[in-house]
């Protein structure tokens, strides 16, 4: 029957002792979980095993679910997990709460290493719909001083329009249903000028209606939290894949693809990136690429080629946990953290794409860049 069958292999858990080798203490963490993804217990068996000449035994947990099953097998002499979690979602779409229970399980052995899959079981195969979007809008732009002391940097005009308001369009044109906008300085300006749903005209269309949330840092914390924090702080209102794209950033060419999210999704990747050639005001660039599109953290001494990050991606709430991440889910403390220290530790592991995008591509960083992007044309290219 259609379902989401979710596996993980853990290695190098830094949990408690007690998660690998206690069957009640396990089987009590089980349950919690499975009830705080919003998913029913109806039935469970919880086993520890004997030691042997290798180690300590290990414990299986099983929680059989109204909607399927979760697994979990420790073996504690080698710091090692796997899990196993199946949803059918025949009458109803729990996927959403499957990933939700696989993440808090992850929290909770605290593992340095992860292979994580995802099998979707029984249905028959359909293009992969559109993922939700967050655009980042919280920056203070103090480069574009004192065009942002009034005026948060993405509702600056460029070719006639707010520059954030190009990538919604774009957005929107690909099909994706739901953006969130993170902001701090003058926030309200953006949350009043696009309001909840992006376009009169999408009224009119609900199949391409864009719904527009925000999460405004700088009513809740008074400052930005930077990139992973902000992400962090989003997440909840985002899902297991979505898009990334900085508010600033001008690419009237790009096509958030919906292909591009289909193949993300069948890949272990944690990051797909695009990459720019190097403008002037970056002309070291920030990351390598491999023959077969890997990003690459390249040793500041290695002579091999770097290009800059566009600031566009695709990326799963798995990097913003741990082994990768260390903020709390939400970010409630509102801690500050950028993205990059977390996109090279994921690349050191192999676990980010990239691809190389020639399209046209602007930081708009500088009173100078942004005059110079309104005397050209925004046609499209032949």
């Amino acid at each position: 029957m259609q379902g989401l069958h979710l596996t993980a292999d853990l290695q190098g858990c830094r949990c408690a002792s007690a998660w690998l080798l206690d069957a009640t203490a396990l089987g009590g963490a089980c349950t919690d979980a499975v009830r705080a993804a919003g998913l029913q217990a109806v039935g469970q068996l919880f086993h520890a095993f004997p030691a042997t000449a290798q180690g300590p035994g290990g414990v299986t947990a099983t929680v059989l679910l109204a909607e399927s099953h979760l697994c979990v097998h420790t073996w504690p002499e080698q710091c090692a997990v796997t899990l196993d979690v199946y949803v059918c979602n025949f009458g109803a779409d729990h996927s959403a709460k499957a990933h939700a229970l696989m993440d808090a399980l992850l929290a909770l052995f605290e593992p340095t290493a992860v292979d994580r899959q995802a099998l979707q079981r029984g249905a028959v195969s359909v293009p992969s719909p559109q993922v939700p979007a967050m655009l980042l809008a919280a920056g203070r732009g103090e480069r574009m001083r004192p065009l942002t002391d009034t005026t948060p940097k993405p509702l600056l005009q460029v070719q006639g329009q707010p520059l954030l308001q190009w990538h919604l369009a774009a957005l929107q044109e690909a099909g994706v249903a739901q953006v969130l906008i993170n902001t701090a300085w003058l926030g309200r300006q953006i949350s009043d000028c696009f309001s909840s749903v992006f376009g009169l005209q999408r009224l009119m269309d609900k199949r391409k209606q864009l719904s527009i949330s925000y999460s405004h840092e700088g009513a809740d914390f008074g400052t930005a939290l930077e990139t992973a924090g902000g992400i962090a702080r989003a997440l909840p209102q985002l899902g297991p894949v979505f898009w990334l794209a900085a508010g600033d950033v001008f690419a009237p060419d790009f096509v958030f693809d919906s292909a591009a999210v289909q193949a993300f999704e069948a890949s272990n990747h944690l990051a797909h990136l695009w990459l720019v050639p190097n403008p002037a005001h970056n002309p070291r660039g920030d990351f390598g690429l491999s023959a077969d599109g890997l990003a690459l953290n390249l040793p500041a001494d290695d002579p091999a080629p770097r290009y800059t990050y566009s600031t566009i991606a695709l990326l799963r709430a798995e990097l913003f946990a741990p082994p990768w991440c260390d903020i709390p889910a939400g970010n409630p403390g509102g801690i500050k953290a950028p993205l990059a220290p977390l996109l090279r530790r994921a690349m050191d592991n192999g676990r980010v794409s990239a691809q190389l995008y020639t399209g046209r591509w602007t930081d708009v960083g500088t009173p100078e860049r942004l005059a110079e992007l309104n005397t050209l044309s925004c046609d499209p290219l032949p």
